[in-house]
């Protein structure tokens, strides 16, 4: 326990303070702008692209047809709109649908808003492999000439 205790007593905390205010300083100056009201909307869509973006790098690592698959199944998941319960009209994630009526125990309704992301994932796996197709017949082009 004397190395947690060392560790411990070695933090900079001076430093992570000042990066933590700093950070701090940068979002509130990003934001400054932005209306209360769509300032959750623009977190969510922030963040998702922050995690498609560092899935990335997760993807390249996994085998080749895996890796893809994996970025359009978190795409998926993460982008597909769908209905939100209070009935106002504003579009919450689908995602968020199905694990709501789940919670619920209401397996159709976990069914039907598990539908669009089930689409979503099946046109992305489509253009996937028309893009695979196109890059294979270029290659294929490039080598016989």
């Amino acid at each position: 326990m004397a190395w947690l205790k060392d560790f411990i007593t070695n933090l900079p905390l001076d430093d992570i303070s000042e990066k933590t205010n700093y950070v701090v300083q940068l979002w509130s100056n990003l934001v400054k702008d932005v209306p209360a009201d769509d300032l959750p909307v623009y977190v969510y869509l922030g963040g998702s692209i922050i995690a498609l973006i560092l899935w990335l790098f997760v993807s390249r690592v996994l085998p080749k047809p895996l890796g893809g698959m994996s970025w359009v199944i978190l795409f998926a998941v993460l982008l597909t709109p769908g209905a939100s319960y209070d009935h106002s009209g504003e579009i919450a994630p689908a995602s968020m649908g199905v694990v709501h009526s789940l919670l619920m125990k209401d397996f159709v309704q976990a069914i039907s808003n598990l539908v669009p992301i089930l689409f979503v994932v099946v046109v992305g796996f489509f253009l996937g492999f028309i893009w695979q197709v196109m890059l294979s017949s270029m290659n294929k082009n490039k080598n016989t000439a």
